[in-house]
């Protein structure tokens, strides 16, 4: 086989893979911009999935970064074939250093090979390009504007590529660019990750109206308020099922977070009071106190007394 047959081989092989017109984007803290080019908001703490195919997942990490989450993770994984489980990742969340890592914890360097942005939306790039494979399963390189490229290399029309983009906190942007084959079939509309069409609808909007950044600078990580906080959601979507389309947006959760406010000052008694006991009888102590205003203050509310320590109210509310 000559050269030119060569070359045209490896063109076809590689032909139809990515969609460079769709992009999904993470940025800041973050800003995001679904498939669908509906911007959005996310600003919970933790590790969620922004695309899944089925055939690969790509998932962000945010942590705090003052009285928001930023971008710091990036990870994408092989879900199947011969290279299921395999995945790299840029984890910037503890130490803000910027590197790719396989599943095996090992290190890898993207060589820089002078591609532009364009470039590496090109399959055809890619398939001259034989020192981007680094890990079975996947290709990456440095672009000429400092960005990390990551692609899978399924050379079937099902790749996903992936752009990390320095900057605050190790991360400033993840870009996400999905396959042909995901948003020629139902894997796109089915998509229940962030990037997907799911988003521009249930539960994103649930997710959006429970998210609680005060109680989260408050008392930080907690996994008894991850779980609360994602049984809600389900709830919260199960509810908007229910619902005709048009609907007034400041309706939605409005169950879930009235029950989410009782929840929410038992939590803050718990971490501050260390006295189980105490939560019926609602005892605040001067840590407890100090904490609900300090939650208070960062709605720019004050605490409502009457409600949460004489049991006083009709609607329950922290603060007022």
């Amino acid at each position: 086989m000559n050269l030119l047959l060569l070359t045209a081989f490896a063109i076809l092989h590689y032909s139809n893979a990515i969609n460079p017109n769709k992009t999904c984007s993470s940025c800041n803290d973050p800003h995001m911009v679904n498939f669908a080019n509906v911007p959005f908001e996310f600003h919970q703490s933790g590790e969620f999935c922004l695309y899944n195919s089925g055939l690969v997942e790509v998932k962000a990490g945010f942590s705090s970064c003052g009285s928001a989450t930023c971008n710091c993770l990036l990870r994408i994984k092989i879900l199947t074939g011969v290279h299921t489980g395999n995945y790299l990742e840029i984890d910037a969340c503890s130490s803000g250093t910027w590197s790719v890592q396989t599943s095996t914890s090992n290190v890898v360097t993207c060589p820089y090979l002078s591609a532009t942005d364009d470039q590496i939306k090109l399959d055809a790039w890619w398939s001259g390009q034989p020192s981007t494979s680094v890990f079975p399963g996947f290709r990456c390189t440095q672009t000429v504007t400092g960005k990390t490229a990551i692609r899978t290399d399924f050379n079937s029309g099902n790749d996903v590529l992936v752009l990390g983009i320095p900057g605050f906190l190790g991360m400033a942007c993840i870009e996400v660019y999905g396959s042909n084959n995901y948003f020629t079939t139902t894997q796109y509309s089915n998509d229940k990750c962030l990037c997907g069409q799911y988003t521009k609808s249930k539960d994103a909007d649930c997710r959006i109206a429970l998210q609680d950044r005060c109680l989260t600078a408050i008392i930080g990580k907690n996994s008894e308020l991850d779980q609360l906080f994602e049984k809600f959601v389900k709830d919260c979507v199960a509810d908007l099922n229910l619902f005709k389309e048009g609907g007034n947006k400041e309706d939605v959760g409005l169950f879930q977070k009235d029950v989410l406010e009782a929840k929410k000052l038992e939590l803050l008694i718990k971490v501050f009071n260390k006295n189980v006991d105490l939560i019926k009888q609602r005892g605040f102590n001067a840590q407890t106190s100090a904490a609900i205003e300090k939650y208070c203050a960062c709605k720019g509310l004050v605490p409502n007394t009457n409600c949460i320590v004489k049991g006083e109210c009709k609607q329950f509310q922290i603060c007022i």
